[in-house]
């Protein structure tokens, strides 16, 4: 009986995850809640290569960073410009959103797990457009998409 028990509760908690969304459904060029996505949607929804295209809030107001690329793979992102490359490794971890705009929001966040800090979480995706949030800072980013 006991062993009958474990086996039904391990199916109860195998059918629970993310694998049963059809991806089939999903338009991933138009989402504007992207925080409140199953990662799986929030991964596809990223990959690729952008142009940053735009960096506003604090007490900076607007920049437009030149000739500045951001490459998402799969556990790690590029930064390019013409001077530098960075690579960060990270790890996907779902937590509150440090952010006026979104109080009470949790949602997937890009961890640094070099620095042990959170950098990014993703606001939405229009057409090639995405919105990406500082997670620790009242900043925005605009992407492109590159390819």
């Amino acid at each position: 009986l006991t062993i009958i028990l474990f086996l039904f509760a391990g199916s109860l908690a195998c059918n629970n995850n993310n694998d049963d969304i059809d991806m089939s459904k999903i338009d991933f060029s138009n989402i504007d809640d992207l925080y409140s996505q199953p990662l799986p949607v929030l991964q596809k929804c990223i990959e690729g290569k952008w142009k940053w295209y735009a960096s506003y809030g604090g007490v900076v107001g607007i920049s437009y960073p030149q000739n500045t690329f951001v490459e998402f793979k799969d556990n790690h992102y590029i930064v390019t410009d013409e001077n530098y490359q960075r690579t960060v490794f990270f790890s996907w971890k779902k937590l509150e959103i440090l952010d006026y705009r979104f109080p009470n929001i949790v949602a997937y966040t890009i961890w640094d797990n070099e620095l042990d800090n959170g950098i990014w979480y993703f606001d939405n995706i229009r057409n090639d457009t995405l919105g990406v949030g500082s997670y620790s800072a009242p900043f925005a980013h605009c992407f492109i998409k590159v390819k």
